[in-house]
């Protein structure tokens, strides 16, 4: 009986081995990026708030843990339990390491949120998970808390699997895109993002994006459209609102244009996306 009682235990342990699913892998073999966008609204100019591209990048590892930073600044380390499935945060000048993603929630449970903001103070609360699914291959565990960020809209906050939590590593932004290895495996589920155009660096896109005019800008009733005529060819024009709903599409064939905007909301910002022939371009606008 004794034996029989073990064999089966043994078994439920194999079987319990067996089912337990590694998530797809966060690093790339040689780089890992993630770019996020954030609204800075403690700089402003004549035309509004600031749009701030962070991209986090791996920059090394330190035994276990590999190494994250942006441009300006150092943000700390992160560590995965492929085994567990979950993923481990160690903020700058701390020692004190924070689970932010566990992809074995399940619905109804609890999440501890934390996050470090930029002048080290931390902001915690819990989430409760209230889906559980699968999407183009990811797992993906939603919570029944918003992204509090300009761009994400009215975006539950999510754990996908290979990508990481969708709003980042410290502070309240969002994934926009991640690449491994240079090939972006990830980009945001929102018609404004999701070609990642927005945080083009290209030189292409550079040289054209200098060459379109929008005028005036702020812009009032009416807007005038300027694209050189050697960059003219049935151009897709899309324009947004800051919750990414879509206020305008227009196909713009000559070099100016005139777009009616008497029925957008004022004091708001709006960005226009030009899908050329061969480039795509992003541009912002007030209206007063």
């Amino acid at each position: 009986m004794k034996k029989l009682v073990f064999t089966v235990l043994t078994c439920c342990f194999i079987l319990q081995a067996h089912t337990q699913t590694e998530f797809a892998q966060i690093f790339g073999k040689e780089s890992t990026q993630w770019l996020i966008p954030q609204q800075n609204c403690l700089t402003e100019d004549e035309q509004g708030c600031l749009t701030v591209m962070d991209t986090v990048s791996i920059v090394g590892t330190d035994n276990e843990y590999k190494l994250l930073e942006t441009p300006l600044f150092s943000i700390g380390k992160i560590r995965t339990d492929e085994i567990n499935s979950k993923l481990y945060f160690v903020p700058q000048n701390s020692t004190e390491e924070i689970v932010i993603m566990d992809l074995n929630l399940v619905v109804g449970d609890e999440f501890n949120l934390t996050y470090i903001f930029y002048n080290g103070t931390e902001y915690k609360k819990t989430i409760i998970v209230d889906s559980v699914f699968v999407r183009n291959g990811k797992k993906h565990i939603q919570f029944d808390d918003l992204i509090n960020n300009h761009f994400s809209g009215k975006t539950k906050r999510m754990f996908i699997e290979g990508v990481g939590p969708n709003w980042g590593f410290t502070y309240d932004g969002f994934i926009a895109c991640k690449y491994n290895d240079g090939v972006q495996l990830y980009s945001f589920e929102n018609e404004y993002i999701k070609d990642c155009c927005f945080i083009s660096t290209s030189v292409h896109n550079q040289i054209i994006e200098t060459d379109i005019a929008i005028y005036p800008n702020p812009i009032q009733e009416k807007v005038l459209i300027t694209i050189p005529k050697t960059k003219v060819g049935n151009t897709k024009m899309t324009i947004y609102n800051g919750m990414g709903e879509i206020m305008l599409t227009q196909t713009i064939s000559q070099t100016q244009t005139i777009i009616d905007v008497s029925h957008f909301p004022a004091n708001a910002m709006y960005y226009c996306k030009f899908q050329l022939p061969n480039a795509v371009v992003s541009k912002k606008v007030l209206k007063r």
